[in-house]
C-alpha cells in the first residue's frame, strides 16, 4: 500500500506531506482545488511524460516521493530483489523535475531509468481515469481489459511469440522475393569473387607490408648513419674514440710509477675501451643485418599498389578487403541458394504458422471463456447501478492475418434496454450509460488487478441519486480488499469512504497553492453538506449529510 507521499513544488502544490491508510480514502474539493494534481503527481512517480511545466512558479525544481508498505505484494518484493534494489519490505520511489526539463528516478536512493521505474510502478498501482469511458470504446482497449481478466499472460505469450518467428520468415520471403531476376548481381559477385581470392588476402598483411617498407625505405639513410657512428667509434685512419681511449691507457701507464693513484684512471679507461670495443662490434653486426635489398623493397612496392587498386574499387581500405570479400561471398551463396531458401521458407512458414494457430485457438478458447463470465459480472453490477434490464455481451469476429495480439478481434456490445437492437457502446449507449457501464467494467477488471493500491479519478462524472450511493458502496467494498484513492465530487460516493481528505486552494497576491486536510467528526459532516447543499449550507443539509454518514 501506499503509506506515504511527498510533494514539494509540483504546479500548485508548495509542500505536501500526506500520510494515507489502508481502505477506501476520497479527496473532495471544489473545482479547480487541484484534486486531480495529486494524481498528476502519483502519476509521475509511475514514470510518466515529465515536462517543465510541472514545476511550480518560481522554483528550479520539484519533487514527488512515495514510501510503499510491500508486505502483500510479494511479486514486488521479487523484483526489486532481481534488480538489486531490495530493501526489506518498505521501498520509496522518487522523481526529480528540474525547470530546465531534466528528470530523474530513484528507487530507494539508487538511480533507475524510466523503464524499471514503469515496470515496478505497474506493480504497485493502477489508474482508473474519468476518460476511461472514452477509450472503453476502443476495440483495442476492449482487448485489454478482457485479457486482464481472463489473466492468460501465459497464452499471450506464446502468441506473440509464435507470430514474431511468423513475421520473420514472411520478411525474409518478401525480402527475397523482391529481389527479381538476380543473373546480373550473380554474375558481378562471381567476378568480385575471383579478383579478391586471386589477390590471395592474408589478415594483417597491409600493416606488415607498411611497416617492412618504412624499413627498406629508410635503409640507406640508417647504413649510413650507422657507418658514421661506427667511424666515430673505431676507424683506424681517424683519431676514433677507440684509438683515443688506447693512446690515453698507454700515456698513463708511463707515468703510474711516478704517480700510483693512476691506477684507478687506469682501471676506468680501460672499461670503456673495452665497452667501446663491444658497441664498436654490435654496430657492425647491426649493419650486416640491416642492408637494404632494392628487390624486396620494389616487390613490397608492387603488392601494396595491387591492394590500394583493389581497395578502391570497392570504396574500403585496404584492410577492410578480406571483410568485402566475406559480405560478397555470403550475397553470392544467399542468391546462388535463392530458389533453395525460398523453398525452405514456405515449408517453414508453414510449420510455424500451424504453431500460432495452435497457441491462438487457445488464447481464443480462453477469451470466449472469460468473455461470458465478464458479461455476466458486468450485468450483475450494472443491476446495481439502476440498469437491470441492460444486456451486456462480447462479441468477436476473426482476424484476415495473424496479428501479435492473436487472431481476433472483440467487440462490446449493449442493449441498454428491452427492445433495443444489441450494438456497439459508441453508437448504442448514452453520456450517463456509458458511465455506468464504464464503471461496472472498471470495478470488474480492478478487482481481478493484483496491485495494491487502486486509484479512481472522477470515474462517478455522469452519475447521481441512489446510483452514486451505490458506486460508494461498490467502492467501500473494493477497498476491502486493496488500498483505494477516489476523486469524487458526489456526496453518496464519500459518504461511504473509510477516510476522507479535502483538497483546498488558496490564493494571495503572490502565489496559489493547494492543501490537503484529514477530516474527521464535524470537519466531515460539513464537507459533505457543502457537496450537498452547494453555496448554502442549511442545518437540514448538516443533518442529512450526518445520516449518509452514518448509513455509509
Amino acid at each position: 500500500m501506499l503509506e506515504h507521499i511527498q510533494i514539494r513544488d509540483f504546479t500548485l502544490i508548495d509542500n505536501l506531506d500526506q500520510s494515507l491508510a489502508r481502505g477506501m480514502t476520497v479527496m473532495t474539493g471544489e473545482t479547480g482545488a487541484g484534486k486531480s494534481i495529486i494524481v498528476d503527481a502519483i502519476n509521475l512517480i509511475l514514470g510518466s511524460r515529465a515536462t517543465p511545466k510541472l514545476v511550480r512558479s518560481g522554483a528550479k525544481r520539484c519533487e514527488i516521493s512515495g514510501v510503499f508498505d510491500l508486505t502483500l505484494v510479494p511479486q514486488a518484493q521479487a523484483w526489486l530483489k532481481e534488480h538489486e534494489l531490495d530493501e526489506g519490505i518498505e521501498c520509496v520511489i522518487r522523481r526529480t523535475l528540474t525547470d530546465e526539463g531534466r528528470s530523474r528516478a530513484f528507487i530507494n536512493g539508487r538511480t533507475v531509468t524510466l523503464a524499471e521505474l514503469k515496470a515496478l510502478s505497474n506493480l504497485l498501482i493502477n489508474i482508473h481515469g474519468q476518460h476511461e469511458n472514452q477509450s472503453l470504446m476502443n476495440q483495442d482497449i476492449q482487448l485489454q481489459m478482457l485479457d486482464a481478466f481472463a489473466a492468460h499472460e501465459s497464452l499471450l505469450t506464446a502468441v506473440k511469440h509464435a507470430y514474431g518467428k511468423w513475421r520473420a520468415l514472411q520478411d525474409e520471403i518478401k525480402q527475397l522475393s523482391a529481389q527479381g531476376d538476380v543473373s546480373a548481381r550473380v554474375e558481378l559477385l562471381q567476378y568480385q569473387l575471383s579478383e579478391l581470392d586471386n589477390a590471395a588476402l592474408k589478415a594483417g598483411e597491409v600493416e606488415q607490408l607498411t611497416a617492412t617498407h618504412k624499413k627498406l625505405a629508410n635503409a640507406d639513410t640508417f647504413t649510413h648513419e650507422l657507418q658514421s657512428a661506427l667511424a666515430l667509434l673505431n676507424d683506424e685512419h681517424a683519431h676514433s674514440v677507440v684509438d683515443s681511449l688506447a693512446r690515453i691507457k698507454t700515456l698513463c701507464e708511463q707515468q703510474q710509477a711516478h704517480l700510483p693513484a693512476l691506477s684507478e684512471i687506469i682501471i676506468t679507461i680501460e672499461a670503456a675501451l673495452i665497452n667501446c670495443q663491444e658497441s664498436a662490434s654490435d654496430l657492425e653486426q647491426l649493419l650486416q643485418a640491416n642492408q637494404g635489398d632494392p628487390q624486396q623493397l620494389q616487390q613490397i612496392e608492387e603488392r601494396l599498389s595491387q591492394l590500394h587498386q583493389l581497395a578502391r574499387k570497392h570504396h574500403v581500405e585496404p584492410e577492410q578487403l578480406l571483410d568485402v570479400f566475406e559480405r560478397c561471398q555470403q550475397e553470392y551463396d544467399a542468391l546462388v541458394d535463392k530458389d533453395a531458401r525460398l523453398a525452405e521458407l514456405e515449408r517453414s512458414v508453414a510449420k510455424v504458422l500451424d504453431a500460432y494457430l495452435n497457441a491462438a485457438e487457445k488464447l481464443n478458447r480462453s477469451r470466449q471463456k472469460a468473455a461470458k463470465k465478464l458479461a455476466k459480472l458486468v450485468m450483475e453490477k450494472l443491476t446495481q447501478l439502476n440498469m437491470p434490464h441492460c444486456v451486456f455481451q462480447i462479441d468477436f469476429d476473426s482476424l484476415p492475418t495473424p496479428t501479435a495480439q492473436g487472431s481476433e478481434k472483440c467487440c462490446f456490445t449493449v442493449s441498454p434496454n428491452p427492445g433495443l437492437p444489441q450494438g456497439p457502446l459508441n453508437k448504442i449507449a448514452s453520456g450517463g450509460e456509458l458511465s455506468r457501464i464504464s464503471l461496472a467494467i472498471q470495478v470488474i477488471i480492478a478487482e481481478c488487478y493484483n496491485t495494491p493500491v487502486l486509484i479512481f479519478d472522477e470515474v462517478d462524472v455522469g452519475i447521481g441519486g441512489a446510483t452514486a450511493e451505490v458506486v460508494g458502496q461498490l467502492l467501500r467494498a473494493l477497498g476491502e480488499r486493496a488500498q483505494v484513492l477516489c476523486i469524487t465530487h458526489l456526496a453518496q460516493v464519500a459518504a461511504n469512504a473509510h477516510h476522507h481528505v479535502r483538497v483546498e486552494k488558496h490564493q494571495d497576491k503572490k502565489r496559489t497553492t493547494s492543501e490537503l486536510t484529514l477530516l474527521e467528526g464535524k470537519a466531515r459532516v460539513e464537507e459533505i453538506a457543502r457537496m450537498l447543499g452547494g453555496v448554502t449550507v442549511t442545518d437540514k443539509t448538516r443533518e442529512t449529510a450526518s445520516e449518509m454518514l452514518v448509513s455509509g
